[in-house]
């Protein structure tokens, strides 16, 4: 082997190093966009589910409400038709 094809054989191996390493970065960003993708889904995610929270908290909330005032109606309605008021004092 003369000196030109020593320089040659280390050419291409750095070549062939050179490309297994590009390679190698490719793979390492596709997986990284890959992460960064599944990671923005999983904030898409969280905010829909924190939507449905804040939703199903409105929803329970004008249920209480509506429950409430039908609670407060019938007592008072119940108060207002009682045949018999209690002598004051007794309890």
């Amino acid at each position: 082997m003369s000196a030109g094809d020593l320089q040659t054989y280390d050419s291409k191996e750095e070549k062939q190093q050179t490309f297994s390493l590009e390679r190698l970065l490719r793979i390492e960003l596709l997986r990284l966009r890959t992460v960064e993708q599944s990671m923005s889904e999983l904030f898409a995610t969280r905010s829909d589910f924190k939507f449905f929270i804040v939703a199903a908290y409105e929803i329970i909330s004008r249920i209480n409400v509506v429950l409430n005032n039908y609670l407060i109606g019938f007592h008072i309605v119940s108060l207002m038709t009682r045949k018999t008021a209690r002598p004051p004092g007794n309890v």
